[in-house]
């Protein structure tokens, strides 16, 4: 027999409920938990007995609390406190009591929390929150008063009917994601979201309650974890990884037992948990219920994607992905491309006079006409020598990272897309010709954006080029090769996670053969012989620089490699005259806006430049 923790009933062991009270009884992975990840308990216990086993909780009915309140009764209890319904005497309504447990009242971290509830959720003014009025303190015991909700937890009304129809279930799951992203509009992470704390008042309105674990996102601490293993997403559980997209997971797992009446994970301890989401897949919400909307299906399963950067971008989303949301919306929220017949089914949302869709129609042919007639002057229009398939960006992207890069050490397969950029520039060089080249740039642990550059009095965002954002910011790596692949120039700005990593960086014959050249056709500068002009790298380097000249003094040819904590961090090949060029002091822009050739007005220069981006195929020019 099992004795409940609530009321002290026997029970058999194989019951998951208390048959008088209907506490849980096995508490060891639904307990709300905090603690760091390398005190992880990792046998599955947990902190989570009751503060008391009495039915009425540490104050009778009709006790009077602060000379201001009069318990009525004890209306729950759990890991963070119990909570008791109670008159105000003061204002003359009802109001609830939250205390924490007695053998956690001293504990600073926990009153830190108690009071950080208070804080946070006072910013937080929606619906479909519960409200906290304030913080109090007697006999030594801090609490906080509270809007009373006369209903029952989602969790006991599941378990009482089990799941709701769909349009109630649809109804609810629109009104939680409302109040989860007012929290989350307001910086405010839950951390703690789970059926227990959603509460479903008289008139069948969502109410999220118990901030206990909150925190802001900004001061979310990584390698903490807190709240309740069962509710928790993969990263939060093991890594202790606290984001929107972990609220997300826990919302996604309230809402298969909203529509399924089962709980997505059903282990006994944590360690099980933990096994469950590294190894079994969820089973379909479709695969217990014969009639489940096949939208509502795969609004939850997209919440519970094991990648976070596969889930849902916010509440919001998931709220206009359920059914009477807003689909066009959705997809867009999503970072998804609508399709046609999405666009269609979205139905009319506006209109334009006769009047203006002329006007619009005879300004977009005006462009397309001015596009024609500058398209000559647009370098990065003109792709002569590109016929050949070997010569797309797309094949010379892929010989950079492949025969460049990861031999250097300095390609990461597994960084995302955004993380890398390239395009084609055209050079004048100082002879007088011109020619095409191909640039590739990679910035690690971050994404490329564009900075913000100054142009005479102005200050206007660019595109991203070889030289946008700035090459010489830490993690860093750009490559200039010709349109045969042959590497003209590389600089990397390691930052400490690369320097840590092992590098291979080659001997100076391997590295002369990457642009295409013989080390036999070089000499080696001695230390004492004079070195040539605009040798130095543009960077520090530990070590002395390697500076090769070609034994045909003609040739006017060069070659650099600079090394830093033996890998190599800058590399040049061509002529001695062109060097530095790029990422020296002087820079060269591969793209000349009108105004610069033809002399046009700053605003009509702009407005070309826009009409000549939006008409070209960009994908050849920057990816």
């Amino acid at each position: 027999m099992f004795a409940c923790p609530s009321c002290t009933a026997e029970n058999s062991e194989a019951s998951k409920f208390c048959s008088e009270c209907g506490a849980a009884l096995k508490l060891e992975y639904e307990a709300t938990v905090m603690h760091g990840i390398a005190d992880h308990a990792m046998d599955g216990s947990a902190d989570s007995s009751p503060s008391d086993s009495s039915h009425h909780g540490r104050f009778l009915p009709g006790t009077k609390v602060a000379d201001r309140y009069r318990i009525v009764s004890l209306v729950g209890k759990g890991g963070m406190g119990e909570v008791y319904r109670a008159d105000d005497l003061k204002l003359g309504h009802t109001v609830a009591l939250k205390f924490l447990p007695k053998d956690l009242a001293e504990d600073p971290q926990r009153l830190e929390y108690f009071h950080s509830e208070v804080r946070l959720t006072r910013q937080i003014s929606h619906p479909n929150v519960c409200r906290v009025y304030d913080i109090d303190e007697v006999d030594g015991q801090q609490f906080l008063s509270m809007e009373y909700i006369d209903g029952e937890d989602l969790k006991v009304l599941l378990r009482r009917i089990g799941r709701l129809p769909q349009d109630k279930g649809v109804q609810i799951a629109q009104q939680l994601c409302a109040g989860l992203s007012a929290a989350h509009d307001r910086g405010v992470l839950h951390r703690d979201l789970k059926s227990a704390n959603i509460m479903i008042d008289g008139r069948g309105q969502v109410r999220i309650t118990d901030f206990g674990l909150a925190k802001l996102a900004d001061d979310a601490t990584k390698g903490e974890v807190a709240g309740t293993p069962a509710y928790m997403a993969p990263e939060q559980l093991t890594r202790g990884e606290n984001t929107i997209q972990s609220d997300l997971y826990s919302l996604g797992l309230i809402l298969y037992e909203l529509f399924t009446g089962e709980a997505a994970h059903k282990p006994t301890s944590i360690p099980e948990l933990m096994r469950a989401h590294e190894e079994s897949s969820l089973s379909q919400p479709s695969r217990l219920v014969d009639d489940m909307d096949p939208v509502v299906e795969r609004v939850i399963l997209r919440c519970l994607e094991k990648d976070p950067h596969e889930r849902s971008k916010s509440a919001h989303a998931v709220a206009a992905a359920l059914p009477g949301g807003d689909p066009l919306a959705a997809a867009l929220a999503a970072g998804e491309t609508p399709s046609p017949q999405l666009v269609a089914a979205a139905g009319e949302t506006g209109s334009l006079s006769l009047r203006t869709g002329i006007v619009c129609l005879a300004s977009m042919l005006l462009g397309l006409a001015t596009f024609v007639a500058l398209a000559p002057f647009n370098p990065l229009l003109q792709f002569e020598g590109l016929n050949s398939s070997a010569e797309k960006p797309d094949w010379l992207e892929g010989n950079v990272q492949k025969e460049i890069l990861e031999p250097l050490g300095y390609f990461d397969r597994d960084a995302r897309p955004d993380h890398a950029v390239y395009g084609l520039q055209e050079r004048k060089q100082l002879a007088g010709n011109q020619r095409m080249e191909f640039w590739y740039r990679q910035r690690s642990g971050d994404y490329m954006a564009p900075s913000v550059m100054s142009r005479g009095r102005s200050l206007t965002r660019s595109a991203i080029s070889m030289i946008n954002p700035s090459p010489l910011e830490p993690g860093m790596v750009s490559v200039r090769t010709d349109l045969t692949g042959d590497l003209i120039e590389l600089l990397a700005m390691p930052n400490d996670t690369s320097l840590s990593k092992t590098h291979r960086p080659g001997k100076d014959t391997q590295l002369i053969k990457l642009a295409g050249l013989s080390i036999r056709d070089f000499r080696l500068l001695g230390k004492d012989e004079e070195r040539p002009a605009n040798w130095e790298p543009p960077r520090y380097v530990e070590k002395d620089v390697a500076v090769y000249l070609h034994k045909d003094d003609s040739q006017r040819q060069c070659v650099v490699l600079a090394r830093h904590h033996g890998q190599l961090v800058y590399f040049y090949a061509g002529p001695l005259d062109d060097r530095g060029r790029l990422f020296g002091r002087q820079f060269a822009h591969g793209f000349l806006t009108p105004s610069v050739k033809l002399g046009m007005p700053p605003v009509v220069s702009a407005s070309m430049t826009i009409v000549m981006f939006l008409a070209s195929d960009y994908r050849y020019c920057i990816r």
